[in-house]
């Protein structure tokens, strides 16, 4: 494992030292436990996204190129 330093908030350091000791491991560990749950908790919802947008093609759930043309139209001209 490599070593880096990040800068983490009194806050958010207060609440990593508190998980810490009630499971009796090092902030370290904690931090790096919960970078990695959030990175597969990301990949998960991900995964879910992309099933989910197989089955709506599957469906027939689909939008011309005219029509999305369309829609990238109007929210074109809302940001001018």
């Amino acid at each position: 494992m490599k070593t880096n330093a990040v800068k983490i908030s009194s806050k958010n350091l207060s609440i990593l030292q508190e998980i810490a000791d009630s499971q009796n491991n090092t902030i370290e560990f904690v931090a790096n436990e919960t970078i990695e749950n959030y990175y597969e908790d990301l990949r998960q919802w991900r995964i879910a996204k992309i099933k989910k947008a197989i089955e709506q093609i599957d469906n027939g759930q689909t939008v011309s190129h005219e029509e999305m043309q369309a829609i990238f139209n109007k929210y074109k001209n809302k940001n001018k």
